[in-house]
């Protein structure tokens, strides 16, 4: 299998496009690919629609996120047991220091 990479430029007036392949190509059956860097749009308005959608799906997202990592960080919390009392005995350290 051989393949050939190559980029070009889509004028905006047509869509032909036409490459030179390479010598050592081999003729035969292949099979092409063409991949765009840019989404083509019919119009400005909807760029704008689609941009401010996206952009409150991200906040309502990012909002939904954050509620849920509280719900979730509390239900861990309340799960824990107590921590426990320790009587202020338990921390005399006065025999050390005895002759």
């Amino acid at each position: 299998m051989h393949a050939h990479k190559v980029k070009i430029h889509i004028p905006s007036g047509g869509r032909r496009v036409s490459i030179d392949l390479p010598a050592d190509f081999p003729s035969g059956e292949a099979e092409i690919i063409v991949l765009a860097e840019a989404i083509a749009v019919a119009s400005t308005a909807l760029t704008a629609a689609a941009k401010a959608f996206s952009q409150e799906m991200a906040q309502i997202s990012s909002r939904l996120a954050a509620t849920d990592f509280s719900n979730r960080l509390s239900t861990l919390l309340d799960r824990l047991p107590a921590a426990p009392v320790l009587p202020d005995l338990a921390f005399d350290r006065s025999s050390i220091y005895e002759d």
